[in-house]
């Protein structure tokens, strides 16, 4: 049996953010990612696309690595058969590195709605196994989970000729460590930094493709106001929380205070952007236009009063460090 360390983290939106920063708050040398990290946020503009795709940029395991914080090795899954792949998918674990199956077969995945009814694609992230399982972080009940599923499935899935491939007609998976040379420390200058790039984002040039910092809201009120077209997509409001969870972490942090004025502010906007999450998960099951009316005043109402807190509580700290 082996059992690498992964802690549930406050990312749940997106599987490619949440994994690599369980696997980081698990480790103590990386765990104050939480607060230098996933401060900007960014969405790709709206033209040709009914919503927002709002997520945390520089946040994936790619941007890790590049920093220099994650090794990460690329295999061919054409270079083995059933029997090796299993193999060899237990050694990477035994040395250390989590698993990213890339595009899997659901059809094989006794966890997924499509279990023996249709071959759809999704990823499945691997951190550890014993003598008949992989222990995995999966999407069920679109849910995020760490479950279990049979190392035959996880297999199966990866192996299956339905299962996507790249451009180039090669699937790959990908086997990641963090780097034991580096890690990450908490540092007020760099979050400071970050606050100040995410209130005072660079929108300016006319040509890029995504629009990050506080402007994200002019995005998301179009999703809302275009959910009776489009319908429901309710995963940049939950992003849009979880942002804001990390934002209390870091607020916590830095002043060490729970009774200080700037993180009771920003608790309250916290909660606020939950209640907007949850109207969009009722909305979604009963479409009743007193939700989306409900969600656009609240929305407007976090954006006018994160702006706020910003200006009053730390506009002037993260200027003077910003200039320093």
């Amino acid at each position: 049996m082996k059992k690498l360390p992964l802690e549930f983290p406050l990312i749940e939106t997106y599987q490619g953010f949440s994994f690599v920063f369980g696997i980081m708050m698990a480790n103590p040398a990386y765990s104050d990612i939480q607060y230098n990290g996933y401060i900007q946020l960014a969405s790709l503009k709206h033209e040709g696309m009914p919503y927002s795709a709002l997520g945390f940029p520089n946040s994936l395991w790619d941007d890790f690595r590049d920093a220099g914080y994650i090794i990460k090795d690329v295999y061919d899954v054409a270079n083995f058969n059933e029997r090796t792949l299993t193999q060899f998918l237990c050694e990477r674990l035994d040395q250390g590195q989590y698993l990213t199956l890339y595009d899997v077969d659901e059809y094989y995945l006794s966890y997924a709605e499509a279990y023996q009814k249709k071959h759809v694609n999704h990823d499945t992230y691997i951190y550890g196994y014993d003598d008949e399982c992989f222990y995995v972080q999966v999407y069920a009940n679109r849910n995020l989970e760490q479950t279990v599923i049979k190392k035959s499935e996880a297999v199966k899935a990866l192996l299956s000729k339905r299962a996507r491939k790249n451009a180039d007609g090669v699937r790959h998976f990908g086997a990641i460590r963090l780097n034991p040379c580096n890690g990450v420390k908490a540092d007020a200058k760099v979050i400071l930094k970050g606050i100040r790039e995410y209130f005072e984002p660079d929108n300016k040039e006319e040509n890029q493709e995504m629009v990050f910092g506080v402007d994200i809201y002019k995005g998301l009120l179009d999703d809302i106001r275009n959910m009776k077209d489009n319908g429901a997509n309710i995963r940049s409001f939950r992003c849009l929380w979880e942002h804001k969870k990390l934002m209390v972490q870091r607020i916590a942090f830095l002043y060490s205070n729970t009774e200080d004025e700037r993180y009771q502010e920003i608790c309250r906007i916290c909660d606020k952007t939950k209640l907007i999450f949850r109207i969009m998960m009722k909305y979604e099951k009963i479409e009743k236009d007193e939700y989306i009316d409900k969600a656009l005043r609240l929305l407007k109402e976090v954006w006018e009063e994160e702006i706020a807190w910003y200006e009053k509580f730390m506009k002037q700290e993260a200027h003077s460090v910003v200039s320093e």
